[in-house]
């Protein structure tokens, strides 16, 4: 079924670099092994390990009805930090549940919402309906998983259409997604964007990409938040293409240790 994209043109301009409407990539991507989850610390803090089956995903329900995927930090006995992953355009909230658990090698929570029916996948039709499911996955996580989800704020981890449409969320959401994670998406921000997510509360991002030259076109981004007080810094992933593949994924994860790196939630995850 044919989605009608709302006719803003910022989202005409993204959909149109977009993977087609029938979906392509297998439900479960290849990957490298997911790596077991840090050890407790030496304090114990009363929880159990969290049960679950490691290959598969759970699934909440929003208050909208839609439902999102959910990765779960299997075995963890502290509460573990909560990362949204945002798929693009004719992408899946499974596949990219999938990628991002593997980025943090399965150590965080990873929740995964979805757009409207595209083919047999899914795209974002309005910023509005990204931003709601955005916010409502968070709290569907928060009230299934209670204690095992941190209580302080997320991380924002766009890929595509999913990082293309983030400044225009985080920037009402600073306070939730002080840190974000562009990958393949995002390259052009208005100009005050570094500005309001600073203020309200925002402190780092990481751009991500994998196409030629793709780089360069984050270079005004980084500038613009640079300029803010972001702390900001843009990698190039490797020769890839448009794509999360488990070569990607992996490259993604040593940046994710810079993205992290003073947040004591993930000292675990670092060591």
């Amino acid at each position: 079924m044919q989605l009608k994209i709302a006719t803003t043109a910022l989202l005409l301009a993204c959909n149109t670099a977009e993977p087609p409407a029938v979906a392509t990539r297998p439900a479960v991507v290849a990957h490298a092994p997911l790596v077991a989850a840090p050890t407790a610390p030496s304090k114990p803090v009363g929880l159990a390990p969290l049960g679950g089956n490691d290959a598969l995903l759970d699934t909440v329900t929003l208050d909208d009805g839609s439902e999102a995927q959910v990765a779960l930090p299997i075995g963890a006995t502290t509460a573990r930090p909560l990362v949204v992953g945002v798929h693009g355009s004719g992408d899946r909230p499974d596949w990219s549940c999938a990628e991002w658990r593997n980025v943090v090698d399965a150590y965080a929570f990873v929740v995964c919402p979805h757009g409207s029916a595209f083919g047999a996948a899914f795209a974002w039709s309005t910023v509005e309906q990204l931003d709601r499911r955005v916010i409502a996955a968070i709290a569907a996580v928060r009230a299934k998983y209670g204690a095992y989800v941190d209580a302080g704020p997320a991380i924002y981890a766009g890929f595509s259409q999913g990082a293309t449409l983030a400044p225009y969320v985080v920037r009402r959401h600073a306070g939730v997604f002080p840190m974000i994670a562009l990958d393949e998406g995002g390259y052009a921000q208005a100009s005050d964007f570094g500005a309001t997510f600073v203020r309200g509360g925002g402190r780092r991002a990481l751009l991500s990409c994998s196409t030629f030259g793709c780089e360069n076109d984050f270079s005004a981004s980084e500038r613009t938040l640079a300029r803010s007080g972001v702390d900001v810094r843009v990698s190039k992933l490797g020769p890839f293409g448009h794509t999360m593949n488990g070569r990607a994924t992996s490259a993604l994860r040593e940046q994710w240790k810079w993205l992290v790196r003073d947040d004591d939630r993930w000292k675990p995850w670092l060591a």
